[in-house]
């Protein structure tokens, strides 16, 4: 009894380990793709993207976005920074409390910072389905995992049904059952074609 607790509690180790090492790589896809959609956001705005952060302290999420900037003397840098500001409000795909800027240019630059109620204030509430939750991409991609999972099992065990099935068939044509019916031996003598 106890080495099949011990046997078991071994056999869960592997599959615990590859869902945790499945949730980080999704996770990391959520971010990856919040990555390249802000870069996508940043480059339409003209601006070149060098770094994209979130970070969560005490419940408040900060997106920390660096990019280069061509703009030319405080008054330039600050009009490109709100027009920077006023799209990421409206169509980062990140949910966020406090928005940081860090541009850098020829020039030495300061960070802007702007939280939600400065940046509502300015532009307005967010549009409906914008900064969405990266968690919730990641219960999607969970799910989406684990169906696909469930899938290829499901297809793994019907799979292997079917073969033992088949090999059970072959071996009891090869090896009737003793007394079943079985058609005559060929005469002595005959050739053996």
């Amino acid at each position: 009894m106890g080495l099949h607790a011990v046997g078991g509690a071994g056999r869960r180790a592997p599959v615990a380990l590859l869902t945790l090492l499945a949730a980080l790589l999704l996770a990391g896809c959520s971010l990856v793709s919040a990555n390249l959609q802000i870069r996508e956001i940043l480059s339409k705005q003209g601006v070149e993207p060098e770094n994209f952060t979130v970070e969560t302290t005490n419940g408040e999420t900060t997106l920390i976005v660096g990019y280069h900037t061509a703009a030319s003397g405080p008054d330039g840098v600050a009009d490109e920074s709100r027009k920077v500001a006023e799209t990421l409000w409206k169509e980062a795909p990140v949910g966020f409390d406090v928005l940081t800027m860090q541009p850098t240019g020829s020039a030495d630059l300061d960070d802007i910072s702007l939280d939600a109620s400065e940046l509502e204030r300015e532009f307005g509430p967010r549009p409906e389905g914008a900064g969405g939750d990266m968690t919730g991409g990641l219960f999607r991609d969970l799910a989406v995992f684990a169906g696909i999972g469930l899938l290829l099992f499901i297809g793994l065990v019907v799979l292997i049904i079917a073969l033992v099935v088949r090999a059970r068939r072959k071996r009891r044509m090869a090896n009737p059952l003793p007394g079943a019916w079985q058609p005559p031996p060929p005469p002595p003598g005959t050739p053996g074609w």
